[in-house]
Parts: structure tokens; C-alpha cells; sequence
């Protein structure tokens, strides 16, 4: 064993307690499988007193339906979407990602009002991290499924295949 390595183990055996103390203190925020975190969020911000909006799902072709069959399994295996009663019901899309794998892309209502909430610049970020002496990251891959939605706007979010009509209880993709 090189000098380094003595120094490489104890690095890393700090940096897990400290993850692990992390993890430990903020458990009741993250994200366990199926659970569709712990966070809710308004599903949108649509006009008082507007009618719900049912359209009939699009004709797919036959390699699609095999794709929305497999989302549809997956979202409903880790608890993100239920069948569905809600006058409400959005269309299903794919939309292909760089990767060559289809998205399932919710056709939004066209009266849902966006939230303008303003984002922070990257170079004020970096300025508040100055001086600091532990850095971590976090890939929060698909991460708009952390928010569960709230129960009154779960029925907003419906949506209408040839498999059944579902809604999410988290937030989908785009929303």
C-alpha cells in the first residue's frame, strides 16, 4: 500500500459517516422505491371553475402500444399512477429521447397556467458554495416523480389509453 492509499481510506470512510449522518437526519425527505416521496405539489394552476377536458386516446401503432403497455405496468408497479373516474382525461403521446427510448409525453391542458417562479442563476450558486469544504451531488433522475400531487388535483391529471384511464398521484412529466 502506497502513502496514498492510507489517506484515500480515510477520506472515504469520513465521507460515508458523514452521508450516512445526512442521510439519517433528512430521512423522512427522500425518495424509497414506489413511495413517490414525501413532498406534495399543486398538479396545476388551472382556471377557477373551468370544464374538464376528455378527449378519446389516439390510434398507436402496434410497437407503441407494446411501449405504453410496459409504462403503464411500471408506473402503476411503483404506485405513481391508479385507475382513473375522473371527468378529466388528457391524451398519450411518445415523444423519442436521445437514447432511442420512447417518453410518455401527457398531452397538457391548455388551461393550465404556468408557474413563472424565477430560477436561481448558476454564477449566484457557484458564489454561495465559496468556502465551502464538502461538496456532493445528486442525480435525481426522473426527478419530478419525487412530489406526490395533492389528493384534490390527482383527477386532473387523467389521462385516456386503449389500456384503461389513469391518473398520476405523482407529478408527471411536464407538468
Amino acid at each position: 500500500p502506497g502513502k496514498y492509499d492510507a489517506i484515500e481510506h480515510h477520506f472515504v470512510h469520513q465521507n460515508r459517516e458523514v452521508r450516512e449522518e445526512g442521510i439519517s437526519y433528512f430521512s423522512d425527505t427522500y425518495y424509497y422505491k414506489g413511495s413517490g416521496g414525501q413532498v406534495e405539489g399543486e398538479a396545476t394552476g388551472g382556471l377557477p371553475g373551468a370544464a374538464p377536458v376528455a378527449r378519446a386516446p389516439y390510434r398507436l401503432a402496434p410497437s407503441k402500444m407494446k411501449e405504453l403497455a410496459e409504462q403503464l405496468k411500471e408506473l402503476s408497479d411503483k404506485g405513481f399512477v391508479r385507475p382513473s373516474s375522473s371527468p378529466w382525461g388528457a391524451l398519450v403521446l411518445f415523444v423519442k429521447k436521445k437514447d432511442g427510448s420512447f417518453r410518455m409525453y401527457r398531452e397538457l391542458n391548455k388551461l393550465t397556467v404556468k408557474n413563472r417562479y424565477p430560477l436561481p442563476r448558476i454564477d449566484d450558486l457557484f458564489d454561495q458554495l465559496q468556502g465551502s469544504s464538502v461538496y456532493s451531488k445528486i442525480d435525481l433522475r426522473s426527478g419530478y416523480h419525487q412530489l406526490r400531487i395533492r389528493e384534490e388535483d390527482i383527477p386532473k391529471t387523467a389521462f385516456r389509453t386503449r389500456y384503461g384511464h389513469y391518473e398520476f398521484q405523482v407529478m408527471p412529466f411536464g407538468l
